[in-house]
Order: C-alpha cells, then sequence, then structure tokens
C-alpha cells in the first residue's frame, strides 16, 4: 500500500519536473538573434552584434551547413521556406561583418 502511495507523490512528479530542466529557460529560434542582432547594429552596439553572431554560429551553423551543402541550386520560393535557420545565420553573420 505504501510503495504504489510513494510511486505517485515521488516518482511521478520527478518524472514531468525532469524533462523541463533538460529545456533550456531561454531557448530563442534563429529569427529572434536575427532581430536582437538587427537592433544592436541600429543602437551601434558593435559587441552586441558579433556576441550574437557567434551565438547563433554556436547554435544553428552545424545544421545550416549541412543544409547549405545539400544544396545544388537555388531552391523554389516553397523550398526556401525550408532553409529558414541557413538564412537568418547568413544574415547574422553578415551584420557582423557590419559591425566589425
Amino acid at each position: 500500500m505504501i510503495r504504489p502511495f510513494l510511486f505517485h507523490i515521488i516518482l511521478v512528479p520527478a518524472l514531468l519536473v525532469v524533462p523541463a530542466l533538460l529545456v533550456p529557460a531561454s531557448a530563442e529560434e534563429a529569427w529572434q538573434v536575427t532581430s536582437k542582432a538587427w537592433d544592436a547594429l541600429d543602437a551601434k552596439d558593435w559587441d552586441a552584434v558579433e556576441r550574437l553572431a557567434n551565438r547563433a554560429n554556436r547554435t544553428w551553423g552545424a545544421n545550416a551547413k549541412k543544409a547549405n551543402d545539400g544544396l545544388s541550386k537555388l531552391p523554389s520560393a516553397d523550398e526556401a521556406k525550408g532553409f529558414a535557420n541557413l538564412n537568418e545565420l547568413a544574415t547574422v553573420l553578415f551584420l557582423k561583418g557590419e559591425a566589425l
């Protein structure tokens, strides 16, 4: 009787909490980082632009490289939507170049 009770009181809540701890608290998407980089460039905060570009490259660079390596021609307009992170990374790296 006590074991099932302990299972429901201790183990079940732990199973619900632990996965939430594995997700970064401030998970951002690539477009959000690019937007922040545009804002930093506008404010002439060159260090912030560089920091954001470096973070974007660490976060999405490997996947963007794989996506780019898979391209043999320019994608159609419909296909281009599948390369959004590649586009965002290219934009933020362009902004880094402008800031330097």
